[in-house]
C-alpha cells in the first residue's frame, strides 16, 4: 500500500491517496488523523524545520473547530509545505536544461525564428503548437546530420 523512499538517508512513505481514503472510511475517520500527523512529521523531517509541529497541527484540526479558524490555517500550511516539498530544487532544473541535446531549441519562439531563417515561418505565441515546432526544427536537424 505504501512505498518506502529513502531521501538523504531518511525514509519516507509514498502513500496511495485511495488507500488513505479507504482506510479512513473503514476506521470511521480515525486513520485520517493518523495520516495527517504522519505527513506533518515527515514534512518536518524532510524540510529540517523544527517549527513544523505535527502535534500542534493535529490538535488544530481536532479541537480547533471550536474557534472555527485554526483547522483551516493548519490544513493550508500543510498543503503549502507539501507543495513546496514536491517542487524540484532549482539546481535540478538547471541540470535538466544543460542536458538538452545539441541543436534542441529552448522555446517555440526560438524554433520559429530558426524556421523563419530557413524560409518556413510559423508565428510565435499560443497558436504555435508542438507539431509546428517539430515541423520547423526537423529540417534543421536533417541539415546538421547531413553536414556531419
Amino acid at each position: 500500500m505504501a512505498e518506502t523512499i529513502a531521501i538523504d538517508g531518511q525514509t519516507f512513505l509514498k502513500r496511495d491517496p485511495l488507500g488513505v481514503l479507504g482506510l479512513s472510511i473503514i476506521t470511521f475517520g480515525i486513520y485520517w488523523f493518523y495520516w495527517y500527523y504522519k505527513i506533518n512529521d515527515e514534512l518536518r523531517r524532510f524540510e529540517r524545520d523544527e517549527t513544523i509541529s505535527p502535534t500542534r497541527s493535529l490538535m488544530a484540526v481536532l479541537f480547533g473547530w471550536i474557534i472555527i479558524v485554526p483547522p483551516f490555517i493548519a490544513l493550508y500550511n500543510t498543503a503549502k509545505h507539501v507543495q513546496a516539498a514536491e517542487q524540484p530544487p532549482s539546481n535540478v532544473r538547471l541540470q535538466l536544461e544543460d542536458a538538452r541535446p545539441a541543436g534542441a531549441q529552448r522555446c517555440p519562439q526560438a524554433a520559429s525564428s530558426a524556421a523563419q531563417s530557413h524560409g518556413q515561418f510559423h508565428p510565435p505565441g499560443p497558436a504555435t503548437s508542438r507539431w509546428n515546432v517539430r515541423r520547423a526544427v526537423e529540417p534543421l536537424i536533417a541539415a546538421s546530420a547531413s553536414s556531419s
